[in-house]
């Protein structure tokens, strides 16, 4: 015998797992958020899926994350890079400013016309005294005594360097008439040579005992050093090389020397301080101690100067 369906609604059933709207407190027209399940769960459960972020919060995190990557790909430049090079007005400088630490009456001569000036590493761009456009059209002897007394400097340290704006081309009587009362004024004459030299870089490497080539460890300039090496060896007779490291690649001071088949003068590493001194004028003040400083007097000591005892002359 059939059993009989007892009468009235007929209940509706829900998916599997799901609760009917009866029976979870939903309405109709009720627009209250509630606990809806998802699949693979239970009634209000979460399976450990993460709802998609909102488009503004995930534009949010884009830009950090390209704001991190790039800072962390500059951090990664920078200790690949290292700071910047040492160049050779900085050696100059500070070959000067050693040898004037010692007692010898040194002259920093700066032969580089568009190099910016040595006074202003040294914080000297302020003070009186002569320049190179002062002595252009100079003629005759010129004394040692006057020109030590006009030039700018600090202590044992002359500075002969380049007014500000274009240069004023020079002769050449007056270019040999400096340096001949150079000679006889100072015990140590540093003159700053740029690459190309002119007429009066050329002047001051003719009339230089020793001649300092300043290579960075590197395979590109070390290439370009071998034909300005050959360039210089037409206008000096003493010819040594200063290699300056760390090298990026792993090229050492041995193999630089080797390359270019010079006489070696030794090697330094750069000192993170000096692009901050060189902006600030201070770099007499930083090269008191460290690796550029200690190379310079190893220098001094290869050049065997002692301080001379100078008779006044007539100008």
């Amino acid at each position: 015998m059939a059993r009989a369906r007892p009468r009235g609604r007929r209940r509706r059933r829900g998916r599997r797992g799901e609760r009917p709207a009866a029976q979870s407190g939903r309405r109709p027209g009720d627009r209250r958020r509630h606990r809806r399940p998802l699949p693979d769960g239970g009634p209000g459960r979460s399976t450990g899926r993460r709802r998609p972020a909102r488009p503004r919060r995930l534009a949010d995190r884009r830009v950090r994350h390209r704001r991190r990557t790039r800072r962390e790909q500059s951090r990664r430049r920078r200790r690949r890079r290292g700071p910047r090079r040492c160049g050779l007005s900085v050696l100059a400088t500070t070959l000067a400013v050693t040898a004037a630490g010692t007692g010898l009456r040194t002259l920093l001569a700066d032969a580089d016309p568009f190099g910016g000036g040595v006074d202003l590493l040294l914080g000297l761009e302020e003070h009186e005294g002569v320049r190179w456009p002062d002595l252009a059209e100079r003629r005759g002897r010129l004394g040692a005594d006057a020109l030590r007394e006009t030039l700018p400097g600090d202590g044992d340290l002359s500075v002969l360097s380049w007014r500000r704006g274009e240069p004023v081309p020079l002769t050449g009587e007056a270019v040999t008439s400096l340096f001949e009362a150079a000679l006889r004024g100072f015990d140590l004459v540093v003159a700053d040579v740029p690459r190309y030299p002119g007429e009066l870089g050329r002047a001051a490497l003719r009339a230089a005992d020793v001649t300092y080539l300043l290579v960075p460890a590197e395979v590109r300039a070390t290439v370009a050093a071998d034909g300005l090496a050959a360039a210089l060896r037409r206008e000096t007779t003493d010819l040594r090389l200063v290699v300056q490291g760390p090298s990026p690649g792993g090229l050492t001071s041995d193999d630089v020397v080797r390359a270019l088949g010079l006489p070696s003068a030794g090697a330094f590493d750069r000192d993170r301080r000096l692009p901050a001194a060189l902006d600030e004028g201070e770099l007499a003040a930083v090269t008191r101690r460290g690796p550029l400083t200690d190379f310079c007097r190893r220098l001094l000591d290869d050049l065997s100067l002692q301080p001379c005892a100078y008779q006044e002359e007539a100008a």
